[in-house]
């Protein structure tokens, strides 16, 4: 790998380090992530151990560990002679739509198999009278308010009530303990990122919510 790939390289690990655990499982978790999303290509060649440890200025068995990790899980391959390459996956070819990475959440939804129920969007096709009357109520409440609505830990008035509601169950709670996300997608990402760390074990039902298996796969 020559200087300027090298520097690209370092560029796409940007802050690799900043998470939980050992070094080693931090950086082999980034460069499963660079694998996996198609950003480093099938027999593209990494940075020899000790050139990649000098840039990243770790001691030499990090980085040997994390290629050893990569090579069990059948995502690089090592040969005396020839270095460290990204190993060809055996991925579906749905794996990508146009040449570009494609989420795996989405693929049946993109790519509908035939005869297949589909239980990946969970809705009905025409939304239920209460939720019309929900977003009725909650475009009256809304008018004449001066604010543009960006409110990164939710409406407060909706913190409030949610708090009121627990409390009411018999958990006291209070606004500030609650944080409003955008869905579920949000909350299991913000969860993660909390509670998981690179090497960590998450135990799922199944079958689960795929998006769930997303947010752990590139977590832990």
């Amino acid at each position: 790998m020559n200087g300027a790939n090298l520097d690209d390289l370092i560029d796409l690990l940007g802050r690799w380090a900043s998470g939980r655990g050992p070094l080693y499982l931090l950086l082999a978790a980034r460069l499963r992530a660079l694998i996996d999303d198609g950003v480093l290509p099938p027999g593209d060649p990494l940075p020899p151990d000790r050139v990649l440890a000098r840039r990243l200025a770790v001691g030499r068995g990090t980085v040997v560990a994390a290629y050893d990790l990569l090579q069990q899980e059948g995502r690089v391959t090592r040969r005396q002679g020839s270095g460290t390459r990204v190993a060809a996956l055996d991925l579906p070819a749905s794996r990508t739509v146009d040449g570009v990475p494609a989420n795996p959440l989405l693929l049946h939804l993109l790519h509908p198999p035939d005869g297949v129920a589909l239980l990946t969007c969970a809705a009905p096709d025409d939304p239920p009278e209460a939720l019309r009357e929900a977003y009725e109520e909650a475009a009256r409440s809304l008018s004449g308010l001066r604010d543009l609505g960006y409110q990164p830990a939710g409406s407060p008035v909706l913190r409030a009530a949610l708090a009121a509601y627990y409390t009411g169950r018999g958990l006291p709670t209070e606004p500030g303990e609650i944080m409003v996300t955008t869905g579920a997608q949000q909350a299991l990402t913000l969860l993660a990122g909390l509670l998981v760390a690179p090497g960590d074990t998450v135990l799922t039902e199944s079958p689960t919510y795929p998006g769930a298996l997303e947010v752990f796969r590139h977590a832990a």
